[in-house]
């Protein structure tokens, strides 16, 4: 059950605010409620009201309630806990690759600042800046949207500011269409002796399997 209300902010704009009712606290019997304000419209109090009774965990909520001086604030701590659930519901080979899109992609942008500091135009320059760097642009933007999703089940923001971005579409005249044998053989040279971990491993496996079966 969820209540919308318009109210006025102390500068004088309008905004709105809903209050609903979560679940029950698995250790302490008590009914959950809370009350979320800040959004520039009804239909987004709606939208962020739905997603948080979707994503809600009961379990996770008293986790945190009894370690609220822990209570994570950087965009990295609260990847690094959705990191610890997320490992419990995909293979190895999926969570490595989501820990070293994190490393290498999402923490050198986002890892040291307050996650609810972050906002719509910084995860926009990202993106373009992630249009660069990484062909697989959607699998940066679903794992950034995830982790602030998670947050807003934390009660550490209210809006995903991931979900307005604007993802620029691919330039045929950008992207290398085929490697040319010498470029085979230089990359595949430089896997095979960078194997002293896992990733190392890994990622020669995965690209000698890309290149002689023609996975797309």
């Amino acid at each position: 059950m969820a209540n919308f209300k318009k109210y006025t902010k102390k500068n004088g704009q309008e905004a709105w605010q809903f209050s609903a009712y979560l679940g029950t606290d698995p250790k302490t019997g008590k009914r959950i409620k809370t009350t979320r304000r800040g959004f520039e419209t009804k239909k987004q109090a709606q939208r962020a009201c739905s997603q948080l009774l979707a994503e809600f965990d009961a379990d996770t909520w008293a986790s945190m309630q009894s370690h609220s001086n822990t209570e994570p604030t950087t965009f990295k701590e609260v990847a690094e806990l959705w990191l610890t659930s997320y490992k419990l519901t995909v293979q190895d080979v999926t969570f490595q690759g989501t820990k070293n899109i994190l490393k290498n992609y999402l923490y050198s942008k986002f890892g040291d600042r307050p996650i609810k500091d972050i906002t719509r135009v910084e995860c926009q320059q990202a993106v373009n800046d992630w249009y660069l760097q990484y062909s697989a642009l959607g699998a940066l933007t679903c794992k950034a949207s995830r982790i602030f999703k998670y947050a807003i089940t934390m009660y550490l923001i209210s809006i995903n500011p991931m979900e307005s971005v604007i993802k620029p579409k691919g330039d045929a005249h950008k992207r290398v269409k085929v490697y040319a044998k010498q470029d085979f053989n230089t990359l595949m040279a430089y896997l095979k002796d960078n194997q002293s971990d896992y990733e190392g491993y890994f990622m020669y496996a995965l690209f000698r399997l890309l290149f002689f079966t023609g996975l797309r």
